[in-house]
């Protein structure tokens, strides 16, 4: 996708915009933008070879620092990438340093548009614009097909080693053994999350709102830390689970929280009869907390529209992993369209 800055900016220096990326040739460059809610990203596609790219290391780190908002300006399979947080105020900071990285770039020989970055052998104008995705690294790339195709087969090769090295290390004989554990944590984080909510939600005084304000703060930080450390998977599997689980903490609290409330009126009304067993008060308790509820739904679904919101602020961060899905199934290459 394209916000309407980086698309202005892009039309500015006469790029094609497509598929959600502005792609093209700018004063002899492979320039391509991109950017989400997240990242704006610039990528400049020519044959770098390490000498090169070992002269412009230090330059490039000076211009890195200057930015508060860069994360990196860096090299990858044949392509210069700047990568910046998306803020209010990153698109200036975005354009300057273009600029900066083609004035350092027109210093040194870098070969023409039109040179393969991969082969290094002419294109004659029949090169395929590609978007490259590797887990949260991406890069367009203007490079012959054929090119393109043996980098991504050749990735590909590298992340199924990789994760047969981390199965065989780990005892697992696959991703989908580690899913149990991570679950089984998330399950533990809830149970203990709903514990604090409730507490939370019982506690009296000043600063009561605040406190289970917090107290809905835990549940999702804490579904995560249990998720995490008995090794569950990341991924998409990972994001859904501390989600579902944090929402779950937050139903379940709020239920207990009725429940508990209630069996405390009772029981300070003296309202249970007398020479009934614990398992009958129990069951009494729930069925006048479940009518309390049903009476109050209005005020308990007000409730979970709050306390949910406030309970997923700690896991912001794996809306990243929805996005960008399994590190070992984030290999490809998009085609765009070959230069005119």
């Amino acid at each position: 996708m394209l916000f309407y800055g980086l698309r202005k900016f892009a039309r500015e220096l006469g790029l094609e915009v497509q598929s959600g990326v502005a792609c093209g040739i700018y004063k002899g460059y492979a320039v391509s933008m991109w950017d989400n809610v997240r990242y704006k990203i610039f990528s400049i596609s020519a044959k770098f070879d390490d000498d090169l790219g070992e002269k412009m290391q230090m330059e490039l780190i000076e211009l890195e620092s200057k930015y508060r908002r860069s994360i990196y300006i860096r090299f990858w399979e044949g392509a210069l990438i700047a990568k910046f947080f998306t803020y209010p105020e990153t698109m200036k900071q975005f354009r300057a340093c273009f600029f900066d990285v083609l004035s350092i770039l027109n210093q040194y020989d870098i070969p023409d548009a039109d040179i393969c970055p991969r082969c290094g052998l002419p294109m004659y104008g029949q090169g395929v614009w590609s978007i490259y995705q590797m887990s949260a690294l991406q890069s367009g790339i203007y490079a012959h097909e054929n090119c393109m195709a043996e980098l991504e087969l050749e990735i590909k090769r590298q992340m199924k080693r990789k994760q047969r090295h981390r199965s065989s290390k780990s005892g697992r004989p696959n991703s989908k053994a580690r899913y149990l554990p991570g679950w089984i944590g998330a399950l533990a984080g809830c149970i203990l999350s709903t514990i604090i909510f409730i507490a939370g939600m019982l506690s009296e005084g000043s600063y009561n709102n605040a406190r289970r304000g917090a107290a809905a703060c835990c549940g999702g930080l804490i579904v995560k830390i249990g998720y995490d450390m008995t090794g569950g998977i990341h991924g998409k599997k990972r994001s859904l689970t501390i989600v579902t689980m944090t929402i779950m903490s937050i139903v379940l609290g709020i239920f207990g929280f009725f429940i508990i409330q209630n069996a405390i009126e009772i029981n300070h009304l003296q309202m249970i009869p007398e020479g009934i067993s614990e398992i009958e008060a129990c069951r009494l308790y729930i069925q006048s907390g479940i009518q309390a509820i049903l009476e109050e739904k209005v005020r308990v679904i007000c409730s979970m529209c709050i306390f949910i919101p406030v309970s997923m602020i700690p896991i912001l961060d794996i809306a990243f992993d929805l996005y960008y899905g399994e590190e070992d199934r984030q290999v490809y290459c998009k085609r765009l369209y070959k230069r005119k």
